[in-house]
């Protein structure tokens, strides 16, 4: 979730409740059920308003402002739900917010879908610079007249095909997903010393905001909404 529209709130609420339901009964491959999980994802998106992304992005702007940054406390439902946002006025209405997004369904084995819609990285490793991986999403804004590219539109679903592909861990990986925001080359850099030193104690309670500062200071600030997800596996 990103610090800015309400779609992406949407779409990463949305899709972790569908999978959560999904998942218990479900009996065949992980990538199989992200690709359900988007399925359902697409058509609640159809049938979402551009008024409900308006009145979340309003709560989320709110809550924000009083949050730091980088905001290293992830809002919940209830205190989003408590800032009782006003009321959008109409605005919005016309639009289409989108939102890119980025998942990951971990399963037994080490084995993990992961799907990216949209622009955005994962970036994986155990430790070692040989054993570190990159997979990015769309470069849509690096493209010459593709600066605004939409992937999970409110009233529209998904456009595009999402990238989703599973594979497996080796016990002890690192997997991080983070938006555009977040510079891939310095992720992979402080997530292979993560991996190296392990989670400083201070840190413990929130790893992903301990790295998303870190990344802060490496590259001198933060660009767009950096937004970022930290797993560890242990398996």
């Amino acid at each position: 979730m990103s610090r800015g529209g309400g779609a992406s709130f949407l779409a990463a609420w949305g899709f972790a409740a569908l999978c959560r339901a999904l998942l218990p009964d479900w009996r065949g491959s992980l990538a199989g059920a992200a690709q359900r999980c988007l399925e359902l994802l697409d058509r609640a998106a159809r049938e979402a308003l551009a008024l409900d992304a308006a009145a979340v992005a309003e709560a989320k702007q709110r809550y924000y402002r009083g949050c730091g940054s980088p905001c290293t406390r992830p809002p919940g439902l209830a205190e989003l739900e408590a800032l009782r946002p006003l009321e959008p006025g109409g605005r919005g209405a016309e639009a289409k917010p989108s939102s890119t997004l980025l998942a990951a369904l971990l399963g037994p084995g080490g084995r993990a879908a992961l799907v990216l819609a949209g622009d955005g990285a994962v970036v994986a490793t155990t430790g070692g610079r040989e054993d570190t991986w990159l997979l990015w999403g769309a470069l849509p804004q690096f493209y010459e007249g593709s600066r605004v590219a939409r992937f999970l539109e409110v009233g529209g679903g998904l456009r595009g095909e999402p990238v989703v592909l599973e594979t497996i861990l080796p016990r002890g990986t690192l997997l991080a997903l983070a938006t555009d925001g977040v510079d891939p080359a310095a992720l992979a850099e402080e997530l292979v010393e993560l991996a190296r030193r392990g989670i400083p104690e201070p840190a413990a309670e929130n790893p992903a905001g301990y790295l998303l500062r870190r990344i802060e200071e490496r590259t001198g600030g933060l660009e767009d909404d950096a937004t970022l997800a930290l797993v560890e596996w242990t398996g």
